[in-house]
């Protein structure tokens, strides 16, 4: 036998708004189904064609024949980041920072019959978290299948987070933004206090520089007004 599903697919991606009503195609015929045009029914009643593509003996195939405008989904993202730890190498600071990214699908089913509904979320350089595990995935894609009772709004986030780092040279620091990485417990005392020295020995230098350079200027200009005489 051939076992078929009704899904409700979003992909933002590829139809913005409106789900595509699919067919998930299970072939156990014992035969291969060669591509072609079909007519699809539900229940009895005429609801689109579509193609049937190529599928060979116990695989599986997704055909979409239709789109449910009974059906809006709109997206939103929110991106934040947080520093997560501060890591001294030579004379780096290398900050550790966590990067958030959350999008929220907001599903509005006008229709008068539950629907189940499968959103397509992209993989990207992130990995999940504080979200439900995938229903399943492909290799683009993570899938979540999601029950919609009918004339309903539903809400479903998902949100990843990646690590990201920055290199900040320790002699570009202000004592200033040196105390609160102490404060906010992302250096140890220990680490402050010599930075600390470091920071104040760099300014002595500067010091030291301008006033060699002053004199350097002062004794240009006098040999100027020496070869004037």
């Amino acid at each position: 036998p051939i076992t078929c599903k009704k899904e409700h697919v979003y992909n933002g991606a590829k139809m913005p708004r409106n789900p595509v009503v699919t067919m998930r195609i299970k072939n156990n015929s014992g035969l291969v189904l060669e591509r072609g045009p079909i007519v699809v029914l539900d229940e009895g009643t005429y609801v689109g064609e579509a193609i049937l593509p190529y599928t060979t003996i116990d695989s599986e195939n997704h055909v979409a024949y239709s789109v449910d405008l009974g059906v809006n989904i709109t997206e939103k993202q929110e991106s934040e980041s947080h520093m997560k730890a501060i890591h001294i190498k030579n004379k780096y600071f290398q900050k550790e920072y966590l990067e958030f990214l959350k999008t929220e699908y907001t599903i509005e089913n006008k229709k008068t019959e539950a629907i189940t509904l499968v959103v397509e979320h992209p993989k990207r350089e992130y990995e999940l978290t504080e979200t439900p595990n995938p229903t399943e995935k492909t290799e683009s894609f993570f899938r979540w299948a999601l029950e919609v009772k009918p004339k309903t709004q539903t809400k479903f986030n998902v949100k990843e987070v990646k690590t990201v780092y920055y290199s900040e040279n320790i002699r570009s620091l202000g004592v200033e933004t040196l105390k609160s990485y102490l404060d906010s417990k992302y250096i140890q005392k220990t680490s402050y206090e010599k930075i600390s020295e470091i920071i104040e020995l760099q300014k002595k230098i500067y010091v030291l520089q301008q006033n060699v350079q002053k004199l350097e200027n002062e004794r240009n200009q006098i040999f100027t007004e020496q070869g004037r005489l």
